[in-house]
């Protein structure tokens, strides 16, 4: 484990850059995140999931990074990236998003799949704390990977469905020949129409299969939701791309104004490959 001795910013990102410096070999790297200014009474909710993906993988090698969170208190925390096993990353960045312990308008958490069940897709109902008065929106991000090369290609997709005031139904997939081992997701709720706060999805889910499209576009947020440049974290939630090839994958924000931003999705894979946003203002 490579321990980053000077604190980080508390501005939603954190990459191993600085620990592959200092043990470019090492599986694992982390960093306290403080201070937290004075902004929370207790605990906050904290949401982590994926935003860069680097994997140093040769050809039938399985996919391993995990994101998490540990020691949380009031003023500060600690995040973590690792692999496993003969796994190593070139690059990570891991995102996150806060809300006060108890917020009615933005619930998280997190899911993972079940290793006794199937390698294919698995879901499952989740339950909200609180109850919104109308469904919310809902925000995805992968947190947790372990994938199977099968069929030469990397495969994965998790969406919501069923959304209620009360809970929504999370599915974590693959398809046609392409397996997992184990996949986690962090999930964000968010109350619809909320002023200053915005979210949203580079692919459609119901467009998952297929070639990509585009890879850039540009993000209108409604009008007057923002009065200034927000704060956009995004999180990887759909990926397809080759085993024949290392995995280079990332979500990139880009010219943020109070209208909009420019969307890109980095990557060398043919195939569709999405992202989930959250806009805080």
């Amino acid at each position: 484990m490579v321990y980053i001795s000077k604190a980080g910013p508390d501005n939603g990102f954190f990459s191993i850059e600085e620990g592959k410096k200092l043990a470019p070999c090492d599986q694992a790297f982390s960093q306290t995140i403080e201070p937290l200014q004075g902004r929370y009474p207790s605990t906050p909710q904290i949401g982590i999931g994926l935003n860069v993906l680097d994997c140093n993988t040769k050809r039938g090698d399985n996919i391993r990074v995990a994101a998490s969170t540990d020691k949380k208190t009031a003023s500060s925390f600690e995040v973590r990236v690792e692999t496993w096993s003969v796994a190593t990353l070139n690059s990570v960045l891991a995102t996150w998003v806060e809300a006060r312990d108890g917020a009615k308008d933005t619930q998280m958490g997190q899911w993972g799949t079940d290793r006794s069940s199937s390698y294919k897709g698995q879901s499952t109902q989740i339950k909200f704390p609180t109850a919104f008065k109308e469904p919310p929106e809902i925000v995805l991000w992968f947190r947790y990977l372990d994938l199977k090369p099968n069929g030469g290609q990397y495969r994965l997709h998790t969406y919501a469905s069923d959304v209620t005031s009360e809970g929504f139904t999370c599915h974590i997939e693959t398809w046609n020949v392409s397996e997992f081992y184990r996949v986690g997701v962090t999930w964000v709720a968010s109350r619809k129409g909320r002023r200053g706060v915005e979210t949203g999805r580079f692919v459609d889910s119901k467009e998952a299969i297929g070639r990509m499209a585009q890879k850039d576009r540009r993000i209108e947020f409604p009008k007057g939701k923002f009065t200034k440049p927000p704060t956009v974290l995004s999180g990887l939630s759909m990926l397809d791309n080759s085993a024949e090839q290392q995995l280079k994958l990332a979500s990139v924000v880009s010219d943020v104004s109070a209208s909009g931003f420019t969307w890109n999705m980095e990557t060398d894979s043919r195939w569709q490959t999405s992202a989930d946003f959250i806009a805080i203002g």
